[in-house]
């Protein structure tokens, strides 16, 4: 049998290199000496599936046209959340992305008002002919 013992609290973790139970804030292992990495000790870094999301909705807000405001504008807020995550390269792309998805949103949007616009003046005059 080995002599590792089980974590008694939430405030204890198992050494990466002995598997000794530790405390969860220690950033070295009393029994063996090797320093623990805390993101790590934190488990999966809590920000970085907000970097990711913010990633994905700024790609696949490009394409929307003008409901790219609303997506974009959320990409956004989760791009900067995500800024102090591990995954700070894929916020600040995130972060670009929505930003342009927000304004190709309102230049589309604009261009769409323009268009309609247009087009119910054009027709209502050629209706009038009639």
């Amino acid at each position: 049998m080995s002599n590792v013992q089980l974590p008694v609290t939430t405030n204890e973790i198992f050494c990466f290199s002995c598997g000794a139970s530790i405390k969860k804030e220690a950033e070295i292992c009393p029994k063996c000496g090797v320093r623990q990495k805390k993101q790590m000790l934190d488990g999966i870094d809590g920000k970085a599936w907000m970097a990711i999301t913010s990633l994905v909705i700024g790609i696949i807000g490009l394409f929307l046209g003008a409901i790219g405001i609303v997506t974009g504008t959320g990409g956004l807020i989760l791009g900067i959340m995500g800024l102090k995550s591990d995954k700070r390269g894929m916020s600040i792309a995130g972060i670009i992305l929505n930003s342009l998805a927000i304004f190709l949103g309102i230049i589309f949007g604009l261009l769409s008002l323009a268009l309609a616009t247009m087009s119910s003046s054009i027709f209502g005059n050629l209706f009038r002919f009639w």
